[in-house]
This record gives C-alpha cells, structure tokens and sequence, in this order.
C-alpha cells in the first residue's frame, strides 16, 4: 500500500515538474470531451423538454391541408370526428405564431376557455403571479415567464400586438404562469378563444386544427385511418408520430456537430500517436535514473500509468464540467444556432440537467482508453531501453 502511494506521489510530481509538456495535449483533451458532452448535454435536455410536451399532447391532431400546406379546418369536421369508434372527445383549438419585430422573438398565440384554463393550470402548469383571467373578460392574456424579460416589459402589466391587418390590439397581463417544460411555456400566450378568433380575423365555423383524445391507446391507428377516411383532405397526426419526429430532428442536428467533432477527434488522437512514439531527452533521463536506481519494469509501467490515469482523469473531468457549465448555466450558446434550429428566435429558455450515461461513458473511452494506451507505449518504450541510452537522453 505504502509503495503504491509512493508511486502515486511521484507521478503527480513529474507531472508538475514537466506541466509543459503535458499542457497541449491536456488542452486539446479538454477541447474534445468539451465539444461532445456539450453536444450530447443539449440533445438529452432537449429530448426531455419534448418529452414534457408531448406527454400533454392530444393522442391524435387533425389538420386540414391545401395545396401541401396547413390551412383553417372546419369546426363541424369535430362533430364527424366524435362519431368515430373509440374516440372520447374531438375539440377544435385555436393557435398561431405572432413574430414582434422590436424584441426579435417568435410567440406562440393559445386561444383557451376557461374550463380548458382551470385544467391545465390544475397539473403542470402553475402561476408565479397574478391568476387567470375570469369568464368574460375580454383582452386579458396570461403569459410564459420568460415572455416579459423577451419583451423587455420591465413590470409593466399593458402591451400591444400588430393583427394581420396591421391593427394594434392592446392587452393587460392578468399573470405569468411557468410549467414543467421551460420549452413550452417559453413563448406561451394564453388569451380567451374569442379575443384570439377576433385577432387572427378568423371566422366562427373555422379553427387551426382539432385534437383528438382516444379512449384505447391500442385504437389510436385505426381512429386515424377512421378519421382519415371521413375527411380526404385531412392530415391525421399521432402523438408517437410527433414522438419520432422530434426524436429524428434532434438526432440528425446532433449527428451533423458530431461528424464535425469527429475530425477534432482524430486530430486528438494523432497528436497522442506522435506524443508516444517520441519521447523527449529529459523524459529519458529521469526514466534511466529511476532504472539505474533499481526500479523494475513493473514499477515504471505502473508509474506511467498513474501519469496517464491522473492526466486523463483530470482533463476528462475538467472538460465535462466545462460542458456542464456551458449547457447548463450559459444555456449551449455555441451550439443553439444548430441544435434549436428556428427557435433561436424563442426566449431563452433555461435547459434542464439531463445525463446520459451511454455516450458520456462512449466519449470517455475515446479519449482516455487512448490516452492510457499511449501513456503504456511510452512506458514500454523506455522501459526495454538501455541503461546508458536512456541517461544520454538524447531525444528521439
């Protein structure tokens, strides 16, 4: 025990003692295990923000489609719908996306009743001041947390919208809500049906689209072919469907970062190649008093794996901690213009810590598994040198 806390001991001195010829190659590791786990730390947060979402989302969403695009669906389609086998309940929504040119940020329009209001604010939805509007009370919203710091409202409670026909609408905060998933409530505005029917100058039979709840998770496919077949011109989208879809865009996102990292990847390990096959002339000298002082090959192949471990250790640790700080405390500044994709133009939204251990633990045998095999070779190296060749130290 004691030799090997001697050993231990005289590791971390020579790594001090020769910091400069390992801080390049510590810095680049730092660098690549950075990159991936900031990549890999968005993606998982990400996953899980839309997993928060989806889990409140309708089994079954019915869009009417012209022309390859989503146009307002007929209000009496619902009717139809309810008619279907194993449908429980077929509700017409109104939503939309305002873009506010001053604050650069996109929000998404909700149109809610106020029996919908008292559900969803029942379950994960919860205020952080003021309430819900009443029944009949007209241009009255309730707002995302982060929409007033998007706005730049600095406590005021009153702002102005610009409708489709250049009309300004003003509207009172009645409260700021937050939720479970930063990602949804980010950009919410909730506002009565009525006021959002009349701000999109939308008519009375129409809506954005239907959702659809089934009774048996085990029917939603034929409900959908059902549905599809009462209205041609619909398209019918599952809830796994969105699933997959979030889960696909994610991943290609993530994949192409990744394709790029692989390249600092290889960079990383040829530069742990040529570290290995050469060794410097003080290196060898140090190596041949130690041999000349009676240490064996096992104490020097255990010696530079101390080194190897200790480096390794270090500079993986320092660059997953330097991802987490990244991701979560900076919210991936780096990579949001990739991996948000258009919602860049959202409010920033806080990313919730998500690990996962599968390719934390892949990355952490790319970089240290070759770095233990490099700190072996060098070991091997000198270790089966002479003597007399390696106190010369001449440097090769």
């Amino acid at each position: 025990m004691n030799r090997r806390l001697n050993l231990l001991d005289y590791a971390a001195g020579s790594i001090l003692r020769r910091y400069s010829a390992h801080l390049p190659v510590a810095a680049v590791f730092i660098i690549v295990v950075f990159l991936a786990a900031s990549v890999i730390l968005t993606l998982s947060s990400l996953k899980k923000e839309a997993a928060n979402i989806l889990a409140a989302a309708p089994e079954l969403t019915v869009q009417e489609m012209s022309g390859g695009r989503q146009t307002p669906i007929a209000v009496d389609i619902a009717e139809k719908i309810r008619s279907v086998t194993g449908v429980e309940s077929a509700r017409p929504r109104i939503w939309g996306y305002l873009y506010e040119p001053y604050a650069g940020v996109n929000l998404t329009l909700w149109g809610v009743d106020e029996i919908t209001g008292e559900k969803m604010f029942s379950g994960d939805f919860s205020f952080r001041e003021g309430g819900f509007y009443k029944p009949g009370e007209r241009w009255k919203i309730v707002v995302g947390e982060k929409v007033p710091q998007a706005l730049n409202l600095k406590g005021r409670k009153n702002l102005t919208f610009t409708d489709g026909q250049g009309k300004l609408k003003s509207f009172e905060i009645a409260g700021v809500f937050s939720s479970v998933s930063s990602m949804l409530t980010a950009d919410l505005v909730i506002m009565p049906e009525k006021d959002l029917r009349e701000f999109f100058h939308m008519d009375k039979g129409l809506a954005t689209d239907i959702a659809v709840t089934v009774k048996n998770p085990a029917e939603i496919p034929m409900a959908a072919v059902k549905i599809s077949s009462l209205c041609p011109s619909c398209r019918v989208i599952s809830r796994t469907w969105m699933q997959r879809a979030y889960e696909a865009v994610f991943n290609f996102r993530g994949g192409l970062v990744l394709l790029l990292w692989m390249g600092c990847l290889v960079s990383f390990l040829i530069l742990l190649w040529n570290k290995g096959a050469v060794l410097s002339g003080l290196e060898k000298r140090e190596l041949g008093i130690l041999k000349a002082a009676g240490w064996s090959f096992e104490d020097i192949l255990e010696l530079k794996i101390m080194e190897g471990a200790m480096i390794s250790g270090a500079s993986f640790t320092g660059g997953f901690a330097a991802a987490c700080i990244h991701v979560y405390g900076f919210d991936a500044v780096l990579f949001r213009p990739v991996l948000f994709g258009w919602s860049v133009l959202f409010p920033s939204m806080n990313l919730v810590p998500v690990f996962s251990f599968g390719p934390l633990f892949l990355i952490l045998i790319l970089t240290v598994l070759p770095y233990m095999a490099v700190s072996l070779l060098s070991a091997w190296k000198s270790a089966t040198m002479d003597i007399g060749e390696l106190i010369r130290g001449e440097d090769g």
